[in-house]
């Protein structure tokens, strides 16, 4: 008798302690079962807190366990799969509209990093970029599970940063020299087929200066002074050049001012002025 008391009590602690974990391919996620098949305890990844997240599934009383915990209504174990199917879709919209956004933003700083603007405004533009947009943005959330949201913020962040630029292009001030200088000689050019063809060469005593880094002056002999008000627009980095543009026509300015180079409206003929150092 005694035997088969021992025998009962071990059949029933091995019925109490059998568990089984299975992967659940389709709903991504690890269940756990008891030794009659019954679905107990849920085991699934949360991407966005990064951490595993365990649901206990409420079990119906029988003569073989304990009666459960009381967790509330019992929910059919269908319900909980069609509301874990749920959750992971509405987590994969999430994932996939993070990476669509961070993307976006990537290909914003590399068209910055690839345009021909001036290195400074480029550092200013980041950084006002990370202020003025980025900040903002993070700060105010948004449900990256709808795509509406995902091309709301994208729409937000391309008309900053095409804000940021076009006002870091109009108020970029390159030009910085109150000096007159003297004009060792002009060269003029005429355009023709494409080609710029010297047609002169002119050593006239010449004077030209830069005031307030965005207005150019020139006078040739004894004629009053001429000017040209000048926008900045993009750098030449291989002819190491400003270029700028200005109501009479484009001006380029050398770096170094060392040369400025003079275009009419349609760029038809241009002049070269070098400059004395």
């Amino acid at each position: 008798m005694k035997s088969l008391l021992l025998l009962l009590l071990f059949s029933t602690a091995c019925y109490a302690q059998y568990t089984t974990e299975s992967y659940n391919t389709n709903l991504k996620r690890y269940e756990y079962r008891d030794a009659y098949g019954t679905l107990t305890d849920i085991k699934s990844w949360d991407s966005y807190n990064r951490v595993w997240v365990y649901t206990q599934v409420a079990q119906q009383y029988n003569a073989y366990n304990t009666p459960p915990r009381d967790y509330g209504k019992v929910t059919d174990v269908s319900a909980i799969d069609l509301m874990g199917q749920v959750a992971t879709i509405k987590q994969g919209r999430y994932d996939n509209n993070r990476d669509k956004v961070q993307e976006y933003i990537n290909h914003l700083f590399d068209n910055l990093n690839a345009s021909n603007v001036d290195p400074l405004i480029k550092v200013r533009a980041k950084y006002r970029f990370d202020l003025e947009v980025l900040k903002p943005i993070s700060n105010e959330g948004g449900d990256l599970s709808k795509n509406s949201e995902a091309n709301r913020m994208m729409n937000a962040l391309r008309e900053g940063a095409t804000r940021i630029i076009n006002e870091e292009v109009s108020n970029f001030v390159p030009l910085i020299s109150n000096q007159t200088r003297n004009v060792e000689f002009i060269i003029e050019y005429k355009n023709v087929n494409g080609n710029w063809v010297k047609t002169k060469v002119d050593k006239t005593p010449t004077q030209i200066k830069i005031e307030n880094g965005n207005h150019i002056l020139f006078k040739k002999g004894k004629e009053a002074w001429k000017d040209r008000w000048l926008k900045y627009s993009c750098n030449d980095e291989s002819l190491n050049l400003y270029i700028c543009n200005s109501p009479y026509g484009d001006v380029c300015v050398g770096k170094d001012f060392e040369v400025v180079i003079f275009f009419d409206p349609a760029k038809l003929n241009k002049y070269v002025y070098a400059i004395k150092q």
